[in-house]
């Protein structure tokens, strides 16, 4: 029979207890109630578990004397956004098809609680639009730690132009659901339920940081990739992993903290469920981007939200324009700069290695900012391969008036390339001045007294193929 006519998974019946009861390697999530807890005590315990790398449940944000139930309400949504447009997708055959938050609230105001054999269509709205007065919401009673460009988030350093809008809507009756997936880049997940109706809530599996290759490996096992985000698995093959699956339900005025590269998915159960849901970019996100998440993501051709390289590059700049340099330094021990430095340089010298050429002063210089890989859709920072006489087949460029085709660096070194295999080497400016800039960066640490980053500095000069362009750790 068709997948139609059978839903790949149904939470009728289930209970928190009884699922975990299911599986020997299921786990209760670390649970805490923040309905009496002060802004600097929630800091300390998501920081706690984003270092931890293990999923976090804090429960009780709708006890606290801020929470507004009606802003948090079908009207109240109706009022706010409801003409905005959205895409809602078919989970069963997962199709998007246009819609309106109001047209969705009406569906889901008459959808069954649960799926049912022979139904065609249950629709989830996953990337609707914030409200204002939720983000204002947000803005004045949520740590501003935990707030999207807080500054518990890197993107904060970035001017507004340069930063990734990750806040959204998720609208779900029963049975729709998210597939298993790590976010984006390595970022910090959060997600906070404002609204339920008849006892509505939604099931989270999740996996800690350490465990995310096994579970890559596990769904590769079940003829699937984890990182197309394309399968959510059963009850009963998430039992049979061999590492332990976090479980919890989130309820109303529920947030659930996911850390970098926890494989999750979700599942809503009941009646309507609305969540608010974003990201937040770490050091640690990016460390573990640029290592790990980014050579995936070429590999299965999956574009990145975050421009990982550009971003970091972008924090190297901002933090030597902002720190002073000799004597004024003193006093600054404990500044953010100082600290993003440090966490940043050894990720911009490995860019710097990655891209480096010995022959990249006879190159063609041409802007960059906002190019991606034409095969994989990587964000493409310093270097790239073009070809002028092939273009990339779409509709649009039937004509062939459009800029060449361009492959990032990584692919080309895959094999991947033009029709015509005749690329040539292109990089953003003169790689002099991205040395430099490490340089500057190195100059603030050094005057700061941080012999740590200084030997690091030291290792990466004497590598041989960097010799012949400007000193990496400076003179004097």
């Amino acid at each position: 029979m068709s997948e139609l006519n059978h839903p790949p998974i149904t939470t009728k019946g289930w209970t928190l207890e009884n699922v975990i009861a299911r599986g020997r390697n299921f786990r209760t999530i670390p649970t805490v109630d923040v309905s009496h807890l002060q802004d600097h005590e929630i800091k300390q315990l998501v920081e706690k578990h984003e270092q931890s790398g293990f999923p976090l449940l804090m429960k009780g944000f709708h006890k606290r004397s801020s929470w507004d139930n009606r802003k948090f309400s079908p009207a109240g949504l109706r009022e706010m956004i409801g003409q905005s447009r959205i895409s809602v997708r078919n989970v069963y055959n997962r199709k998007d098809q246009d819609s309106s938050v109001s047209a969705y609230l009406d569906y889901a105001a008459t959808a069954s609680r649960h799926a049912s054999a022979g139904e065609t269509e249950r629709l989830y709205a996953k990337d609707a639009p914030c409200p204002d007065e939720w983000y204002e919401w947000m803005t004045i009673n949520l740590p501003d730690y935990l707030l999207p460009f807080g500054i518990g988030d890197v993107s904060s350093y970035l001017s507004a132009k340069d930063r990734v809008e990750t806040l959204m809507t998720y609208l779900g009756v029963g049975d729709t659901y998210t597939p298993a997936h790590k976010d984006s880049c390595a970022s910090v997940g959060q997600n906070l339920m404002v609204y339920t109706t008849q006892g509505a809530s939604s099931f989270w599996f999740l996996t800690s940081r350490d465990d995310s290759y096994k579970a890559s490996m596990y769904w590769r096992s079940l003829g699937q990739e984890l990182d197309l985000e394309s399968h959510v698995a059963t009850v009963e093959q998430l039992a049979k992993a061999d590492f332990p699956i976090y479980v919890c339900e989130q309820r109303l005025g529920s947030f659930v903290i996911v850390p970098p590269q926890s494989c999750h998915q979700v599942l809503n159960s009941g009646g309507l469920t609305m969540k608010l849901s974003w990201s937040r970019m770490t050091p640690q996100s990016f460390t573990r981007s640029l290592t790990y998440e980014l050579p995936i993501y070429q590999r299965v051709c999956r574009p990145e939200i975050y421009r990982v390289r550009a971003t970091i590059a972008a924090v190297i700049a901002r933090c030597t324009q902002k720190l002073p340099s000799g004597r004024e330094m003193n006093g600054l021990n404990n500044s953010p700069f100082i600290s993003l430095l440090q966490d940043f340089l050894p990720l911009y010298q490995q860019m710097l290695i990655e891209s480096y050429d010995p022959h990249w002063k006879s190159y063609p210089v041409r802007s960059l900012d906002g190019e991606s890989c034409d095969c994989c859709g990587a964000d493409i920072w310093q270097s790239a391969m073009v070809c002028n006489t092939c273009v990339p087949p779409t509709e649009e460029n039937s004509d062939n008036t459009q800029p060449g085709l361009m492959i990032c660096s990584p692919c080309y070194v895959d094999g991947r390339s033009c029709r015509c295999k005749n690329m040539q080497p292109l990089q953003a400016c003169p790689f002099n001045e991205v040395l430099a800039a490490a340089n500057k960066a190195v100059v603030h640490l050094r005057t700061h007294q941080r012999p740590e980053q200084t030997k690091t500095l030291k290792e990466l000069k004497e590598k041989s193929y960097l010799r012949d362009s400007s000193p990496l750790f400076p003179s004097g």
